[in-house]
């Protein structure tokens, strides 16, 4: 169903590799937080990537901390084509 940005304009992204690998990160290790990166495209959150969180991470840059869950629903409905 892709994402929606400014004025209703449906943004697509590939993410099918990042669809697999959070799938297999969610069968090994559960729905634990991690961060994810996103960029802002027409006012429309674009995740672009993720990683496992630790005690001592720090990041930069446009970075949410979600579920995997969350993360891996989300890649689906961004690289879905309107």
């Amino acid at each position: 169903m892709a994402i929606e940005g400014f004025g209703g304009a449906k943004i697509s992204f590939d993410s099918e590799d990042l669809i697999r690998e959070l799938e297999q990160d969610l069968a090994e290790f559960g729905d634990i937080k991690v961060a994810a990166y996103y960029e802002l495209y027409n006012d429309a959150k674009v995740y672009t990537d993720y990683q496992f969180i630790e005690d001592k991470d720090k990041f930069e840059g446009n970075t949410d901390i979600v579920h995997a869950s969350f993360l891996l629903k989300y890649f689906k409905k961004q690289d879905s084509i309107i």
